[in-house]
């Protein structure tokens, strides 16, 4: 439950940080990714993500069967490389992975849901259109 903690309050941190950045701030967009809780599940909640020199994390959620669009913001973690973010409105709510993680086409995360509970997750990196179009799926930030 510490590590679970620990993944929230960087999430948490990294709001504050989205929230003092300027326009000054650079973003590196680290792309769209499909969350699917089973290989085999059709996925319908996607993040993307974008980080800051700096390690904060910002973006948008988007779940296509609600079609509900958020806010999303987190924080790499310098000494470990963990990357946490969370959906607004749903901070107990974080995803964990390792920033290199978050550079490979595929890659396990952890769903943290509160410091009780986690279970393990996949996020797939979704292709960008080949005629350089916004996916409708994917919301836009």
């Amino acid at each position: 439950s510490d590590y679970a903690q620990q993944a929230e309050e960087n999430a948490e941190a990294g709001s504050q940080a989205v929230a003092n950045a300027d326009e000054n701030t650079e973003w590196m967009s680290l792309g769209v990714f499909a969350l699917v809780h089973e290989k085999t599940d059709k996925p319908h909640m996607f993040f993307q993500l974008m980080v800051d020199n700096a390690g904060a994390i910002a973006g948008s959620y988007h779940d296509s069967e609600s079609g509900a669009t958020k806010n999303v913001t987190g924080l790499v973690y310098k000494e470990t490389q963990r990357a946490c973010w969370s959906v607004a409105g749903k901070p107990d709510n974080v995803v964990e992975t390792g920033i290199y993680n978050l550079t490979q086409d595929q890659t396990e995360c952890l769903m943290h849901f509160g410091s009780e509970h986690t279970q393990t997750w996949l996020l797939v990196r979704m292709e960008e259109p080949k005629d350089g179009s916004n996916q409708a799926s994917t919301g836009n930030q």
